[in-house]
């Protein structure tokens, strides 16, 4: 799934965000991509580009966690209604919605996630909220296990920067599967590596 060129993209970056930012920049240049800065942080990296992003692309971008698109920008706070308009209620089941959040006091996520819940049963559908392990920021292993790329699942990231509030919703995360089938899968094991 890719968004619009027009909606700034925001890059979560990794450990090193010096580098991961260097890398991404890098990447999306060298495929034309065109991208100009809108903002960065230790956290985010957010461009525009000429355009969308491809889950092919973002596979070699290796340094950011993930990838998401900025679906509202407002002066004020985002709202659990303000979140609650921009997901897809199944017609019937339950959807997960992974709460994360930038910028905002450390304990903003729970009562958020909490509130959101209500509007959304509020409206007639039903929603089980995902937040963090630890820190402000749902891991790559709980936005695969909990299926959150799929529709109407979601990862909603709630941010401020600068005096500007943004909600920003996940399309591509790392594939941690991924990284441990090329760890384990390989054609023959030597004993003495790392001995």
């Amino acid at each position: 799934m890719t968004e619009s060129p027009q909606a700034p993209y925001v890059l979560f970056l990794g450990t090193h965000p010096a580098i991961s930012a260097s890398e991404a920049w890098s990447v999306l240049s060298a495929e034309g991509l065109q991208p100009t800065l809108v903002a960065i942080t230790r956290r985010f990296l957010m461009v525009t580009t000429s355009a969308p992003i491809s889950a092919k692309l973002f596979a070699r971008i290796g340094g950011t966690d993930r990838i998401g698109t900025v679906i509202l920008e407002e002066s004020k706070p985002v709202s659990p209604e303000d979140a609650s308009n921009h997901l897809s209620p199944p017609s019937s089941g339950k959807m997960a919605i992974g709460i994360s959040w930038f910028g905002l006091p450390k304990e903003f996520g729970i009562p958020f996630a909490k509130d959101l819940k209500k509007v959304v049963k509020a409206a007639g559908g039903r929603m089980k909220f995902i937040t963090p392990q630890k820190g402000s920021q749902i891991n790559s292993a709980q936005i695969l296990f909990n299926d959150l790329l799929e529709e109407p699942n979601a990862e909603l990231t709630i941010m401020q920067h600068e005096g500007t509030h943004y909600l920003v919703k996940t399309l591509f995360s790392q594939d941690i599967q991924a990284y441990e089938r090329r760890d384990t899968s390989r054609p023959a094991r030597d004993a003495r590596v790392g001995m």
